[in-house]
């Protein structure tokens, strides 16, 4: 039986005005990543993913970091047992 890739979490910062194109842009790419909005005043951005995303993933956000103000705050991985 394959093995199941662990799942990562990266946290970002993206002003309140460019969030909408963040998120559309990283669900255009399928399977990628899921973004959620962090409700608070911030600007907080959570995608969860796989490991085996995780370079691809980082390449996007360094190239959206060239359009918009988002700058990468945490990362992690998430244990079997629940959220980090």
């Amino acid at each position: 039986m394959a093995e199941v890739p662990r799942e990562i979490w990266v946290e970002c910062r993206v002003p309140h005005a460019h969030i909408y194109f963040v998120r559309y842009t990283l669900d255009a790419y399928d399977g990628l990543c899921l973004a959620s909005t962090v409700e608070d005043p911030s600007g907080r951005v959570r995608l969860l993913s796989t490991e085996d995303r995780a370079d691809e993933l980082d390449r996007v956000l360094e190239a959206l970091a060239e359009e918009v103000p988002l700058r990468v705050v945490g990362r992690g991985t998430l244990d079997p047992g629940g959220p980090a």
